[in-house]
């Protein structure tokens, strides 16, 4: 009983970390990285913060680990990996 409510806090840990970075990433894109990325970027970067959003809120996989969310992450990084390097260079 103790690992499955370990891993329950941990899941819920984790996904609290991902809706503060989703809403710190949602104020950067127009604030911080405005210069740095163009409209096409803002606006994939945003639709990819939405859907990994719902997708952490849907009671489908609301209770499943945050690895489900995986298959958008390689995206979202091939988006936002470049608009970081341009504000560093």
């Amino acid at each position: 009983m103790f690992v499955e409510d370990k891993l329950v806090a941990d899941t819920e840990d984790r996904k609290n970390a991902l809706e503060e970075y989703i809403y710190e990433m949602r104020g950067k894109i127009d604030d911080v990285y405005a210069e740095f990325a163009n409209e096409q970027e803002k606006t994939k970067l945003k639709d990819l913060l939405e859907k990994t959003e719902v997708r952490l809120f849907d009671k489908k996989t609301m209770h499943h680990p945050p690895f489900l969310i995986r298959p958008s992450l390689l995206s979202y990084l091939e988006t936002v990996i470049p608009i970081q390097q341009r504000e560093h260079y």
